[in-house]
């Protein structure tokens, strides 16, 4: 199984999350692979519950102490050349403490905050379909 590669060799399943402050700004990080923006989150660990997995990635990735505070969305993800299968499930997630940073610099490139009016060009399709669904469900 060490040798297995996820979401190639078997489905993923990972949370991500849109973490909103005081001031309706979203994190994001820059992903180094691909020169996208786009929204924490991670693989799901063995015996970890979805709403623990969402708050830990946003942790370990950004430094952001975050709660859960509503599901969005399930979502089926192909994605990368080899399109890989992600199972995806989507939290908002509000800010509650902590100082911004790239606690992952080997895979980000940064981790900031943009006004939802304000975002950037290159967010990845899969952030910008999400915000595009949340933005339309908070409307309503």
């Amino acid at each position: 199984m060490n040798n297995m590669i996820k979401g190639i060799d078997y489905i993923a399943v990972g949370c991500w999350g849109l973490v909103l402050n005081d001031q309706e700004e979203i994190l994001l990080i820059k992903k180094a692979i691909n020169d996208y923006w786009e929204h924490p989150g991670g693989n799901v660990e063995v015996g970890e519950t979805l709403e623990e997995c969402i708050v830990r990635e946003v942790k370990e990735e950004t430094g952001i102490v975050a709660k859960v505070v509503d599901f969005i969305l399930f979502d089926q993800v192909f994605f990368g050349p080899e399109k890989k299968h992600w199972l995806a499930f989507d939290y908002e997630l509000k800010y509650i403490s902590g100082e911004t940073i790239n606690r992952e610099p080997e895979k980000h490139d940064g981790v900031a905050w943009f006004k939802l009016s304000l975002l950037p060009s290159n967010l990845s399709p899969f952030t910008a379909s999400l915000i595009e669904r949340f933005s339309t469900k908070k409307i309503k």
